[in-house]
């Protein structure tokens, strides 16, 4: 009897253990999955919030994070942030050529100056 109850003991320390050790692995499959989605490709704060609300028990929560229009208005926030970006980035280039066509104009004068006197 004593020898089962041992045997039982031991058994139940095993499978603590392999326990331990699956929970581990989802806890870091958890977090890998969290940064990138099944494909590989990573994935949107908004997708993780709604991520967290759907593992957290919060159904109706996290569908309404991806409801349409919430995804229309993240598509529109990042398409005019991409154009505000696109314009300062015209702006620079059209500054930096400016300097640069200003400082061409004022060589060339010089230049058809320098002609002249000779």
């Amino acid at each position: 009897m004593f020898i089962r109850a041992e045997a039982v003991f031991l058994k139940i320390r095993v499978v603590n253990q392999e326990r331990d050790q699956a929970l581990q692995t989802a806890a870091s499959l958890a977090e890998a999955f969290e940064r990138r989605d099944a494909t590989g490709t990573p994935v949107s704060e908004l997708y993780r919030e709604a991520m967290r609300l759907f593992l957290n028990g919060e159904l109706a929560e996290a569908v309404r994070k991806l409801d349409d229009e919430e995804l229309s208005e993240a598509v529109a926030q990042a398409k005019r942030q991409q154009a505000e970006a696109r314009r300062n980035s015209r702006r620079q280039y059209k500054h930096t050529c400016s300097k640069d066509n200003s400082s061409r104009f004022n060589f060339n004068l010089r230049r058809r100056k320098w002609r002249t006197e000779r």
